[in-house]
Parts: C-alpha cells; sequence; structure tokens
C-alpha cells in the first residue's frame, strides 16, 4: 500500500486525494502594472501611489508652514520631515 492509500475498517482500499481546487490564487502583491499585469493589482499601486504623493505633498506644506512661522518645538519638525522622507522612499 504506498502512501496515497489506506485501509477503512471495513477492509476496503480507499484512495486518499489531495485537496486540490478550481481556483486560481491572485497575489496581487507579487503583480503590478509592469510586471505580470494585472488589473486588481495596477489599480492597487496606482492608488497607493496616488496616496504616498498626495501625502508627501501635505508633509511638506505643513514643512513650509513650520518654517515660515518659525515654529519653535524641533519635534514637529522631525515628524514631517520624517514622513516627507518615508513618502518619498516609497
Amino acid at each position: 500500500m504506498n502512501s496515497r492509500e489506506s485501509s477503512d475498517d471495513m477492509g476496503t482500499d480507499t484512495i486518499l486525494q489531495p485537496n486540490i481546487t478550481n481556483m486560481t490564487v491572485l497575489n496581487i502583491l507579487e503583480n503590478s502594472c509592469v510586471q505580470n499585469f494585472d488589473t486588481v493589482a495596477c489599480i492597487r499601486s496606482s492608488v497607493l501611489a496616488v496616496l504616498a504623493i498626495l501625502t508627501s505633498i501635505l508633509c511638506v506644506v505643513k514643512i513650509v508652514q513650520l518654517h515660515i512661522a518659525r515654529h519653535p518645538s524641533c519635534h514637529q519638525y522631525v515628524i514631517f520631515y520624517a514622513a516627507a522622507l518615508e513618502c518619498a522612499t516609497g
């Protein structure tokens, strides 16, 4: 008896089938608009890129406002510079 066959209590041999479904696995994290094109992955990447650009613009505006007002607390400078750098690097 090989590893795919088993014997039940009544002495009949049954063949165990692997659990296979007909659904294809959609991996939107590996696919994109350019390489391994997938529509869902392309939309996801585009939305994330637009949100990153918008966030970086808002961070730069806030940094400019802080410099114009000569804000005394340096922690806000650090926070917004770090956020703008994070958006730029991706």
